[in-house]
């Protein structure tokens, strides 16, 4: 009894190294993607290197993506390749046309793969990389700045165009020689999601007719790295009568002064003339 056990011990080990052996034949050496970051709705190449570590030639290697948890699709193709022949330590690449669905969120995926040959299939995956360079646009929306000499706000509307988040923006009002800044000229912002939009304000006194503004954002993307913006916005700037033809400026009225100047003379010749009529 104990020698019977003793073989089947023997034979299961056996049966373990050939088995172990025979799955590691065919091996995937290596994976390229191009681009390595593929935005929402954008196409990839993908490129695997397939290897037969093993001693032998293989036929009919079927390599097989399953793209049903994951938002990704092949592109003109199938998600199937074949490979005829493998000889033995022998490469063979094989390409993939791929396309990331336009609502993909911003991340790494995992994608299973399966390696069929022999009746044998072994299961394995690979990385890709969702990625979106950061769109941040500036507008202006709103100032009390219209013509030199004016003092007021001007509100600036920042907005994230793009797919992946923002973190740790910063936005800096530059100093310029034909305004000053009377407020703190770098505001936090902090995180704008995708698709989203934050204001800051800033407060100057504007000095001449030019109303450029060197406005500056730094922040961190999706990817971690740091990103610094140099852009300009552009402020209207009028005449003082241009602005209250416009009716950006109140138009002043001297009515009030003109009726307490004719009071006054009023007034003052009342008493004289009352006076005058007195000493009579």
């Amino acid at each position: 009894m104990k020698k019977i056990l003793l073989w089947l011990v023997f034979i299961w080990i056996l049966l373990l190294i050939s088995t172990s052996a025979f799955a590691s034949e065919i091996v995937i050496s290596d994976v390229a993607s191009n681009p390595e970051g593929i935005e929402p709705g954008g196409k990839a190449k993908l490129n695997l290197i397939i290897r037969n570590i093993g001693d032998k030639d293989i036929e009919n290697i079927a390599i097989k993506f399953n793209f049903d948890d994951v938002p990704f699709a092949p592109l003109n193709s199938a998600s199937t390749k074949i490979i005829d022949k493998l000889k033995e330590g022998r490469n063979k690449e094989v390409v993939f046309d791929i396309i990331v669905m336009p609502d993909a969120k911003v991340g790494v995926y995992k994608i299973p793969i399966s390696i069929s040959y022999k009746d044998f299939t072994d299961e394995t995956s690979i990385s890709l990389l969702v990625a979106s360079k950061p769109k941040l646009d500036v507008f202006m929306e709103k100032s009390d700045v219209y013509s030199r000499g004016d003092i007021g706000e001007i509100t600036l509307k920042v907005i994230n165009k793009g797919f992946s988040d923002i973190k740790f923006l910063t936005v800096i009002l530059e100093e310029a020689p034909n305004y000053k800044i009377l407020s703190n000229r770098n505001i936090y912002i902090g995180n704008i999601d995708a698709d989203d939009f934050e204001t800051v304000n800033f407060k100057i006194y504007l000095e001449d007719i030019n109303g450029f503004l060197p406005i500056v954002l730094e922040y961190k993307g999706n990817d971690n790295k740091f990103y610094r913006e140099e852009l300009g916005l552009l402020l209207n700037v009028y005449s003082a009568d241009e602005a209250r033809a416009l009716g950006l400026k109140k138009t002043r009225s001297y009515l009030w002064v003109s009726i307490i100047s004719i009071l006054l003379l009023l007034l003052i010749t009342y008493k004289v003339w009352n006076r005058k009529r007195t000493k009579k």
